[in-house]
């Protein structure tokens, strides 16, 4: 199969088709490294029934070097397990391969592209394996082979890729499911699927580890066609579901305390710091770029999710269809059928829960955002107000400049008046002071006087108008409250 290699590639690169074997990163660490899964159920002579603890094999384990290609071929250590009873027949299981992604463009794998090949025979996995698990969007197909002769089903072959989300998990399942002999073989390959990985720090182990705990657990469903796709379903939703409905509604919580703008649910009767108006400018500014950012990162988790959600409620159908149509073409035992059918539809439930959680935490982020948004207005208009009462300030300066000259400018105008030719101060006697220099004292001082009480009179009402026009812009910002929220 062909597809193009993904890596980050210059902006005049051009992206040839190549082989999809060739555009993975092979053997990324010089050593083969792998864990595996192995649960068989085995059939007690004369019966039905699966028998006791001593009818099933179940083991959980890591492999190194030349001990991948000796699983995957059942050979050396590695040979099939046998009963307590060795009078009991094989009746199905599971071998499963976890493989870890190191790098995520490209794909990569720490086997060899020759031990890949092995396995992909050994275990008859699907021919677009490879390209499928590369899809981020998540996706799930399937095939079906059948006996040309009898119309029997042979084989199961299925991909199921988890929408890639790194807190929940990016991995994929691949694997072929025999119809005669009961087993499922098949290998998941993802990022920190294995103790090798670099799994979310909120989980306490990796996923193969956890995968285990599911399977070991499901003993029943180890011979059933749907038993791998239902598990890897199943650990999918249950870490969505916690990372959801607590990590990222807790952190919505915290965002809505901050903003103060809701006291519903848990914010019932709480008051936060109204950053608006109780915040010195430059620190709510500084408040606000973190909360924007954050409030961002909350967004697109939340849409990705979204997107997670769809996923699994797709796959889901998917799971319930493909049970109805192995049920109509193949006659197994109806019990384990219908116990799978209830399982399946539980998790289908699970996942409309989910995109439905998730869709409500979408709405009330995005009303967050415009919340946000009306803070950020509001802390721009203490800003803008404070630069027009500085520019105000100035403009005082210049009105005070002005009075001054106001000051000066009666006895500047008596004295033109007085050194106009209607007064002779000078006569051959010398320098003599008139007798009518009062009538100067009497115009100039009560013209000054005027003139400062009325400047004084304009100031004040002047001032008045502007304290009731800021008081009025910040009562249409605030409204009648005594804070914004």
């Amino acid at each position: 199969m062909l597809s193009y290699a993904y890596y980050r590639h210059r902006a005049d690169e051009r992206l040839p088709l190549t082989s999809t074997l060739d555009n993975q990163a092979w053997f990324v660490t010089g050593t083969e490294k792998a864990e595996y899964i192995e649960a068989f159920n085995f059939q007690l002579d004369g019966s039905n029934d699966l028998g006791d603890d001593g009818a099933s094999s179940c083991r959980y384990g890591s492999l190194v070097g030349h001990e991948v290609l000796d699983w995957a071929t059942r050979s050396g250590h590695y040979a099939p397990p046998e009963s307590r009873d060795t009078g009991n027949a094989l009746r199905g299981g599971i071998r499963l391969l976890f493989l870890e992604r190191l790098y995520y463009q490209p794909p990569s794998f720490h086997i060899k592209k020759d031990t890949y090949l092995a396995i992909e025979r050994e275990f008859s996995l699907p021919e677009n394996t490879l390209l499928a698990l590369s899809n981020n969007s998540g996706l799930s197909t399937h095939a079906f082979d059948v006996d040309k002769q009898t119309g029997r089903l042979k084989r199961l072959g299925m991909i199921v890729k988890a929408s890639q989300k790194f807190q929940v998990g990016n991995y994929g399942l691949a694997f072929s499911y025999d119809f005669a002999t009961g087993l499922s073989t098949g290998i998941v390959h993802g990022t920190g699927v294995t103790q090798h990985g670099n799994d979310y720090k909120l989980w306490s182990t990796h996923a193969a580890a956890e995968i285990f705990e599911h399977i070991k657990a499901g003993r029943h469903f180890w011979n059933h066609p749907l038993c791998l796709p239902t598990t890897l379903l199943q650990h999918h939703i249950l870490r969505t579901e916690y990372f959801c409905t607590i990590v990222l509604s807790n952190k919505f919580t915290d965002m809505q305390h901050q903003l103060g703008t809701v006291r519903a649910g848990r914010l019932f009767g709480q008051r936060a710091q109204n950053i608006a108006l109780e915040m010195p400018v430059q620190q709510a500014k500084g408040s606000l770029r973190e909360m924007t950012v954050s409030m961002s990162s909350l967004m697109f988790d939340t849409i990705y999710f979204g997107t997670v959600s769809d996923w699994q409620c797709s796959c889901s159908k998917l799971l319930l269809e493909l049970l109805t149509e192995i049920e109509s073409l193949n006659r197994g035992e109806r019990r384990v059928s219908l116990i799978m059918g209830s399982k399946i539809r539980f998790l289908a439930s699970s996942a409309e829960s989910m995109k439905r959680h998730n869709n409500g935490m979408k709405e009330n982020g995005q009303a967050d955002m415009d919340i946000l948004y009306s803070i950020i207005s509001q802390v721009d208009n203490r800003l803008s107000s404070k630069m027009a009462a500085a520019s105000s300030r100035d403009s005082a300066a210049m009105k005070t400049l002005a009075f001054l000259t106001a000051i000066f400018l009666p006895g500047t105008f008596v004295a033109t008046i007085f050194s106009t030719d209607f007064f002779d101060w000078n006569n051959d006697s010398g320098m003599i002071v008139s007798e009518m220099f009062w009538v100067y004292a009497a115009l100039a001082a009560p013209l000054t006087i005027v003139v400062a009480v009325g400047w004084r009179l304009w100031w004040s009402w002047e001032k008045k108008q502007f304290d009731d026009d800021i008081n009025a812009e910040i009562k249409a910002i605030t409204g009648d409250f005594p804070y914004a929220f």
